[in-house]
């Protein structure tokens, strides 16, 4: 857990050897306010401090001394506190290094939970699994920060948000490293949920076809969600049919602003292939989609695509920037705040 420093400067881990050193140590921690605890999964030994209120928990992965030495440890002790809850949120830090997880399967992340790199790890900590999805949300009030995904050959997702609620993705960006990357970033889908949060995110999707994030919402009828994406990057550029970036189903209230959004486009016979954002009915009315000052949203001038396309019975805002090919069978409305519709 947290405090790996203070583990370190006690000397505990070594004095855990010796059984007198040991209780010594122990009862040193326990005299300046904390709890000490032997984690029966790691062996690693879990401190932490409580004066008042409780305190946000840590559970550290990499390679120092007393860390776990994976990211599945790390959830899995997390998961295994009985005291993570509304006010007392906890937090699994990796430090920077490359973490293959295709071996240990997909990670379930429960409610009050952060998953992140350390500050300024965003280049630094790289995670990769191609055998599973990486991530599933199985509680509400999740965070995802400060990582690189390492796109992999599959058409897994990095992120299942499994209909859960709260969920914030912020700096994780997903890349091709080098490879030929058809990972798809992420997925929510479901009756429930609400506020999906996606901001300062950079993702080159390179899947031949299919979107990068797919955002459903399966109730009779379209609701308000309160989907944000703000600040974010997101490139389809190997798609040889239909595809893009975000594929949206009767949904109200999604928003997107100071996005650039692109794909690029395979001439078929006249007919091109990206859509940076799908606006789908789902069979329900009421259907809205914001897209605020500054998107730069479609493809380069000329060549086609769609920077976002809608259904019958959905209303697109156009409220600035460039939006190439925008189009809708439903009401595309445009304020006239600098937006170009045509190519």
């Amino acid at each position: 857990m947290g405090f790996p420093w203070l583990r370190e400067l006690l000397g505990y881990n070594e004095a855990r050897q010796n059984g007198g050193a040991a209780v010594a140590t122990r009862n040193i921690l326990n005299f300046i306010g904390a709890t000490v605890v032997d984690n029966p999964i790691t062996g690693a030994t879990d401190i932490s401090f409580v004066a008042g209120e409780a305190a946000a928990r840590e559970w550290h992965v990499g390679q120092g001394p007393g860390m776990y030495p994976t990211i599945a440890a790390g959830v899995a002790a997390a998961s295994a506190d009985p005291d993570l809850a509304v006010d007392n949120r906890g937090s699994v830090v990796i430090h920077p290094g490359f973490y293959n997880m295709s071996a240990g399967g997909r990670i379930d992340v429960p409610s009050y939970l952060s998953i992140g790199g350390v500050p300024g790890g965003r280049g630094t900590v790289q995670l990769f699994n191609n055998a599973s999805d990486m991530f599933r949300v199985v509680g509400d009030n999740v965070w995802f920060h400060d990582f690189l995904i390492e796109g992999s050959a599959t058409s897994f997702y990095a992120f299942d948000c499994n209909d859960k609620s709260r969920v914030h993705i912020e700096r994780v960006d997903m890349f091709n490293n080098g490879g030929v990357a058809t990972q798809r970033f992420l997925t929510q889908s479901g009756a429930n949920w609400s506020v999906l949060k996606i901001c300062d995110c950079e993702v080159d999707f390179r899947g031949t076809s299919d979107y990068a994030c797919h955002i459903f919402n399966t109730s009779g009828s379209a609701r308000l969600v309160d989907l944000w994406v703000e600040h974010c990057f997101s490139d389809a550029f190997a798609l040889t049919t239909f595809g893009g970036s975000f594929d949206l189903s009767k949904l109200r209230d999604a928003r997107f602003w100071f996005n650039t959004i692109r794909g690029n486009n395979t001439n078929t016979a006249g007919v091109f292939h990206n859509t940076g954002v799908r606006v789908r009915n789902g069979g329900s009315t009421g259907i809205t989609c914001e897209f605020g000052p500054m998107n730069a949203l479609g493809v380069e001038a000329g060549s086609g695509g769609r920077a976002t396309s809608g259904d019958a019975n959905t209303t697109i805002t156009l409220g600035g920037g460039i939006m190439r090919g925008a189009s809708s069978a439903g009401t595309l409305t445009n304020p006239g705040n600098l937006t170009y519709i045509t190519q």
